[in-house]
């Protein structure tokens, strides 16, 4: 299985590191968006107008520890026997979905907690090509953008849905 730690030159610790691997369960996806769920739109940082909390079943929490488990137990290159990766905010809302539409965007912001994550379900391919047709020197369009708290250092990647089975 195809995976890789994506690390600023400067990184010695889990701090500013980006983790990009395929997907082991890909039931995830499809189980997340059958969960309830409450409207976020003027919470989050986003310009989206499908923005939402999810609210977690015992079971989704279970099968969400599972998978990133594994994910973790790579980039930290030993086996974890237990971590706590949901917690009691946001009414027990502990991830949400955002849903992009054309013409929407997401600003460079800032995530609290020792971990952030993102499935990319399905990208269009125009959408994934339109960096290569935008003008200017930060050609950002259609990637994922990570940008260091410790250097002014920042990473752009390409970004595949689930359709390229990846995370």
């Amino acid at each position: 299985m195809e995976w890789k730690i994506i690390t600023y030159d400067y990184m010695n610790t889990f701090y500013d590191k980006v983790y990009e691997s395929k997907i082991i369960d890909k039931d995830i996806l499809s189980d997340v968006l059958k969960l309830d769920s409450k409207d976020a739109t003027k919470d989050l940082a986003g310009d989206l107008g499908n923005e939402k909390y999810v609210i977690l079943t015992d079971v989704f929490k279970e099968k969400l520890y599972q998978e990133l488990k594994v994910h973790l137990e790579r980039i930290y290159g030993s086996k974890i026997h237990e971590i706590n990766i949901f917690s009691k905010q946001r009414d027990n809302y502990s991830i949400w979905i955002n849903r992009q539409s054309a013409g929407e965007y997401n600003p460079t912001h800032n995530h609290t907690g020792y971990l952030s994550y993102v499935f990319y379900p399905k990208i269009p391919n125009v959408i994934r090509e339109e960096h290569k047709a935008q003008k200017g020197n930060s050609k950002t369009r259609g990637l994922i953008q990570f940008s260091s708290e410790r250097t002014n250092t920042s990473l752009k990647l390409a970004i595949y849905g689930m359709e390229n089975n990846y995370l």
